[in-house]
C-alpha cells in the first residue's frame, strides 16, 4: 500500500498508525509488516517513531549492518562458540540487554577475574564461587554457560539461520526487539 503525506512528520505518523491498525487485525503479525526506504538517512525518523510507540522492529540496511548492536552481539556470541578462551566477546554478551545483568555484578565478576588470574570464561564457569553476587546473576550466568556449551556443539551441525534464532532466544534479545 502506498501513503501520500505533505512532508516527513506526517509520512511517520501515517504509518505509524497504519501499522498500529494493521496489528489490531487477528492475523497480522510483527513480520507481516516491512518499512521500505530508498536511503539509509530516511530510515531514522521512522525508528525513532517505532521506539517511542514501543513497536519491536529490526533494522536492516545494506551499509551500515555491521555497526548495530545486535549484529556485533551475535557476532560475539558466534566468535565464543568457536574460541573458549575469548574472553573479550564472552565480556560483549554478559552486556546483551536480554540478558539483563546488573552493572554492579559485571564489576565483581571482572574484578575477580582478574584478581585470581583467570580468563573471564574460568571466573563465568565457577560463578558460585564469588562473593557477593545475587542469585538471580548466578543463575543467569549458568544459564548462559550452559548455552554456549550446548550451541557450541550445535554450531557444527546447524545452519547460520538456525543459530541465529537459537542465539536470540538464548539471550532473551527478542524481547528487545
Amino acid at each position: 500500500e502506498f501513503l501520500i503525506a505533505a512532508d516527513l512528520n506526517q509520512e511517520v505518523s501515517l504509518v505509524i498508525n497504519k501499522i498500529k491498525n494493521l496489528l489490531m487485525e487477528a492475523e497480522t503479525t510483527y513480520s507481516d509488516i516491512a518499512i521500505l526506504a530508498r536511503a539509509n538517512k530516511s530510515v531514522e525518523p521512522f525508528s525513532q517513531a517505532l521506539e517511542r510507540e514501543k513497536l519491536p522492529y529490526i533494522y536492516f540496511a545494506s551499509s551500515g549492518l555491521y555497526k548495530q548492536d545486535i549484529i556485533i552481539d551475535i557476532l560475539s556470541y558466534a566468535r565464543v562458540l568457536f574460541d573458549r578462551a575469548d574472553s573479550i566477546n564472552l565480556s560483549r554478551i554478559l552486556k546483551i540487554p536480554g540478558l539483563n545483568i546488573a552493572d554492579d555484578d559485571l564489576l565483581k565478576i571482572n574484578y575477580w577475574s582478574s584478581r585470581r588470574a583467570n580468563s573471564l570464561r574460568q571466573t563465568l564457569e565457577n560463578i558460585r564461587l564469588l562473593p557477593d553476587l545475587v542469585e538471580e546473576t548466578i543463575t543467569k550466568i549458568e544459564n548462559l554457560m550452559s548455552a554456549i556449551k550446548e550451541n557450541a556443539k550445535l554450531a557444527h551441525q546447524q545452519g547460520s539461520l538456525e543459530m541465529f534464532f537459537k542465539i536470540l532466544a538464548d539471550t532473551n534479545y527478542r524481547q528487545h526487539l
